[in-house]
């Protein structure tokens, strides 16, 4: 489930209770429900069936706000991956996120940063039976790199807000189960050795901590220029994201490099061309034109 304002968002899924080991019926579909109202309002239909991931928003994707979902289709098989749907039209974008074929094998846990940086869990199609655990770009469906591999079945991930990876495997054979720490920034991992938590696997983790959320500024035109903002932290090349403490009001200004002018903002949150002031209460995203001086 993802609440999204008023509208909550729910994944269902087609299954035969006397089939249960049996691949779903039908693609899967996300039920739109307005809470306002308590009314269903839409029901989006799946590209493809058993979607294994929970329901996730990004604002950090160059075609806008995005709902993500991972849909395993059958394990075992390369035939599913990260669908995206567009909120503002409640409809599947034709173009995966990320495929099964890429990574080779059935994705069962991710999250996106930023617009070129996200992470996966892979259930591996090798005849090991483990996950492993990679980098990708959203933006383009491309595999950067593989941060492990042989892990033991993994149900998540968690990262906090200074970009360290937090991973449990459960492991049932180690006498000793613990947790593995990645540096996201340097796509390496952190711990010699897993941190060890007792006699029982970790399994599900979770980050305690300010919730932080995600401002992405993208640039468009002719022309070229700078994005800064207040407080600190972005400073914008052609795209760049920059975690704030929700209900932080962000002031962008935007600054044209020489030959160029700034015509204005796109992408709703502001328009014309003073400083836009950003509300965090959830991720956003906002372009800045620059054009070509007359």
């Amino acid at each position: 489930m993802l609440v999204n304002g008023n509208q909550v968002y729910l994944l269902l899924q087609h299954l035969d209770r006397l089939q249960m080991l049996q691949p779903p019926l039908a693609p899967g579909e996300v039920v739109v429900i307005d809470s306002a109202m308590d009314t269903v309002t839409t029901v989006i239909p799946l590209a493809t069936p058993n979607p294994f991931s929970d329901l996730q928003y990004t604002a950090a994707l160059p075609q806008g706000p995005r709902l993500l979902v991972s849909g395993v289709n059958d394990f075992g098989m390369l035939d599913g991956g990260i669908e995206a749907i567009d909120p503002a039209t409640n409809t599947v974008d034709t173009s995966l996120i990320l495929s099964e074929t890429t990574v080779n094998g059935n994705i069962t846990f991710f999250e996106v940063v930023s617009a070129t940086q996200a992470y996966a869990i892979i259930g591996l199609l090798d005849g090991s039976f483990t996950n492993a655990l990679v980098q990708f770009n959203p933006s383009t469906n491309q595999l950067v790199s593989t941060l492990a591999t042989g892990l033991p079945f993994t149900l998540n991930f968690a990262i906090n807000n200074d970009g360290e990876l937090y991973i449990g495997p459960v492991d049932t054979v180690s006498p000793m189960p613990g947790v593995r720490i990645f540096d996201t920034a340097l796509a390496q991992e952190i711990t010699a050795a897993p941190i060890p938590v007792g006699a029982l696997p970790p399994g599900w983790i979770v980050m305690v901590e300010e919730r932080q959320v995600a401002l992405t500024v993208h640039k468009a035109g002719t022309g070229t220029g700078t994005v800064s903002s207040t407080p600190a932290g972005l400073m914008c090349g052609a795209v760049c994201t920059q975690n704030f403490p929700v209900g932080t009001a962000v002031v962008l200004t935007a600054m044209p490099d020489a030959g160029s002018a700034f015509t204005g903002w796109q992408n709703g949150i502001c328009t014309g061309t003073s400083e836009c002031v950003v509300s965090m209460s959830q991720e956003q995203a906002v372009t800045a034109v620059f054009d070509s001086a007359q």
